[in-house]
């Protein structure tokens, strides 16, 4: 159910006292300042902890997605923003520090199908891949570009209906981070305006 609702987001109730909180970036500025489109965040309130996953957006054909100046750019900005400040880095004193689960990737290319007609019910086969995954996966074209290919990285990417049920369940995304350091994060980046807060945003349902 939907729990909230602002400016740029929408919550979705979770169990165990947590909510989805899906983060739209688009327009400008934001999207640029981070290279993200979309950013997942999953809050624990009595905890007041919350995790993420910044996705970048790219459409391709369904194998090849072509290297280009601007998505060389909005790799580099994701990974800046979300890998270089170690949000995929478990910290030390973690009670979970030995739970099984992904690695703690925050930062995803997700190439998408275009959909050929607007009233179509097909679902996309899109990939989320980790950032990391994509900087090493580049080859080389006959042109002198690069391009990335299914067969060199679906052995180390998910589709997006597993990407949302292991995002969901903790086995996927970044680390746990505190609300003041998230708030830190995202004022840096200007996601969050002036007057805005990191709050929760609750409402009750009838039995």
């Amino acid at each position: 159910p939907i729990s909230g609702e602002g400016r740029d987001y929408r919550e979705f109730e979770l169990a165990n006292d947590r909510v989805l909180r899906i983060r739209i970036l688009h327009p400008d500025p934001p999207e640029h300042s981070t290279g993200a489109d979309v950013i997942y965040e999953v809050y624990w309130d009595r905890r007041r902890m919350v995790r993420l996953a910044a996705i970048q957006y790219k459409v391709w054909d369904g194998e090849t997605l072509y290297k280009s100046d601007s998505i060389a750019s909005q790799l580099d900005r994701l990974h800046k923003t979300f890998c270089s400040n170690k949000l995929c880095e478990q910290f030390a004193e973690s009670q979970r520090k030995d739970a099984y689960r992904l690695p703690y990737c925050s930062a995803f290319l997700r190439p998408t199908d275009k959909l050929q007609h607007p009233d179509s019910r097909f679902i996309s086969s899109a990939y989320h891949i980790p950032v990391c995954v994509v900087e090493r996966s580049w080859q080389d074209t006959v042109r002198g570009g690069q391009k990335i290919e299914r067969k060199y990285f679906r052995s180390e990417a998910v589709t997006h209906r597993v990407f949302e049920e292991l995002f969901n369940a903790n086995m996927l995304g970044s680390k746990w981070l505190t609300y003041e350091e998230l708030e830190k994060l995202y004022r840096e980046h200007k996601i969050l305006e002036a007057d805005e807060h990191i709050i929760i945003h609750a409402q009750e349902f009838g039995v």
